[in-house]
Order: structure tokens, then C-alpha cells, then sequence
């Protein structure tokens, strides 16, 4: 007797679904996994589409055709199918339970292992089509949608470098493995016999300036990201666009105006289109 033979049926019923090329945990959303292999196992996965690029144009005057004044990333769609199995009709009602509850979540880290290291995206899951035949008594393929407002992925761990000891100007260089542009931290933590009044990071041949009276003790930490710079975490004055890292190779440099002796360390966030 063949039971289950209906073309509906993708597979018999309680067999093993074959997966992605994923394993155990690659896939999950605040820390709850949406893959590992036995009740939850992800069929397919769309996080590498870019649905939302916005052009500002222009009309040329006296020509045929438009031009363009910029490109930006406003959001993106993450879809994913998703098998859920259980042993019984009650524990899939329960399982289906679980992951409602545990997908509810406004902006939290969707988690996607790619080549060996985890990149996260801030999503809110807006949608999951559960689209439930008679024949889904212990087993259901769901489709599930994350919109994610800032498109960019980032690597869970940053890259960082420390230079210790600076007592005068320094040039350094550091490398961005991401595929989009890179906005970076700057933690100069003053000490010794140091009495600076004046900062700037040069990069791209451009000047951040940052003006005051900077002593031993002190903590200077510029957010590119943010847009804030701050002094012993409270905000103060600057000059200039933020230092930015592109894909690559990033020299930069940081001069000091009079006596200084500052370690300094520079976060840069791998991000990923």
C-alpha cells in the first residue's frame, strides 16, 4: 500500500526535508533558529536582493535622456521557505505557536551565516503565509518575509586596530573586506603629560576637526555612524564630514596640535550590501 503518493506531497510524510547548503543554526532571528535541521529547516533564501535603490534624477535642458545626482539604499525584502515538521498534529500546532511567537519582534537581528562568519541585519518580520493544504498534518512549507529599513548587513564581530602610545601626528592604514562603505569609530583615550587643543583625522583628502581643551583622563570618541563626537560621553563641537571606509584599502591620519600622548583605537563595522 502507498500512502502519501499525492503530487501536492513534495516528500513523504516525516521524511528528512533536504536542506540549503546550511547548517545547524546558520539561520536565525534573535538568537531563535530558524534551521536546525529537525522542526525547522529552510528550503530557500533570498537575503542577497537589492529591491530598494532610489535614483535622484535630472532632465538635461537642451538634450535627450536624464542623468543621475545619486544613488541610495532604502530598504530591503528578505524571503525565506521554511519546512516545519513535528511527530504529531498537536506538536506542530504548538510548533506553529512558537514561531509566530517567536518571529513577533519589532527590528530585531536576523542572523545569516555566510562563508563561515555571521552577518545581521536590524529586520521586522512583516509577513508569514502559512497556507495550510488538509493533507499538513505534521509537516507545512511556510513562507516568511523580513523587511529590513537599513539595508546593510554587517559581520556580528567588528574589525578593530589599537595604535598605543601616539605622541606625535601618525598615518595608519587599515582594510574594509566588506562590499559597501563603512562608517567607523574613533576612541582616543588621552594620558601622560598630554594638553591638546586641537584633532584632526585626514582621509580621502579631507579634514575632521575637532577643537578643545583635551588632558590626561580624557576619552575622545567619534561615530561616524551616529554623527556624534563626544567628550567624556558628553556631545561637543566639530568641523568637517565624518571619516568614511570604503571597500579596501583605508590610510587615514591623526595630527595633534601641542603635547599629546593618546592610545587609539578605530572600530570599523563590516558592511555588506
Amino acid at each position: 500500500m502507498i500512502l502519501n503518493s499525492s503530487p501536492l506531497n513534495k516528500k513523504p510524510l516525516n521524511a528528512t526535508m533536504t536542506p540549503l547548503t546550511l547548517t545547524q543554526g546558520d539561520v536565525a532571528f534573535n538568537g531563535y533558529s530558524l534551521h536546525d535541521l529537525s522542526s525547522k529547516i529552510v528550503t530557500s533564501l533570498d537575503n542577497d536582493d537589492l529591491l530598494g535603490i532610489e535614483l535622484n534624477t535630472f532632465n538635461y535642458a537642451k538634450n535627450d535622456g536624464w542623468g543621475v545626482n545619486s544613488r541610495y539604499y532604502r530598504s530591503r525584502i528578505i524571503n525565506l521557505s521554511i519546512t516545519l515538521k513535528s511527530s504529531t498534529a498537536q506538536a506542530l500546532n504548538s510548533l506553529l505557536d512558537e514561531f509566530k511567537k517567536k518571529t513577533s519582534g519589532i527590528e530585531g537581528f536576523l542572523d545569516v551565516k555566510v562563508n563561515g562568519s555571521f552577518r545581521r541585519i536590524k529586520a521586522t518580520c512583516t509577513s508569514i503565509d502559512f497556507d495550510r493544504k488538509f493533507y499538513n498534518i505534521t509537516f507545512i512549507e511556510i513562507k516568511v518575509k523580513f523587511q529590513a529599513m537599513e539595508p546593510f548587513w554587517y559581520e556580528v564581530q567588528n574589525q578593530s586596530n589599537s595604535f598605543f602610545g601616539k605622541t606625535w601626528n601618525f598615518s595608519e592604514e587599515m582594510s574594509h573586506n566588506g562590499t559597501a562603505v563603512s562608517n567607523p569609530t574613533f576612541y582616543l583615550v588621552f594620558s601622560g603629560s598630554s594638553a591638546v587643543t586641537q584633532v584632526v583625522i585626514s582621509k580621502d583628502g579631507l579634514n575632521f576637526t575637532i577643537n578643545g581643551n583635551f588632558v590626561p583622563g580624557d576619552i575622545l570618541i567619534i561615530d561616524a555612524k551616529a554623527k556624534s563626537v563626544t567628550e567624556n560621553w558628553v556631545d561637543i563641537d566639530y568641523l568637517g564630514s565624518f571619516p568614511v571606509f570604503n571597500p579596501g584599502s583605508n590610510p587615514f591620519s591623526i595630527s595633534f596640535t601641542w603635547t599629546v600622548n593618546v592610545d587609539v583605537s578605530v572600530v570599523v563595522p563590516q558592511t555588506y550590501l
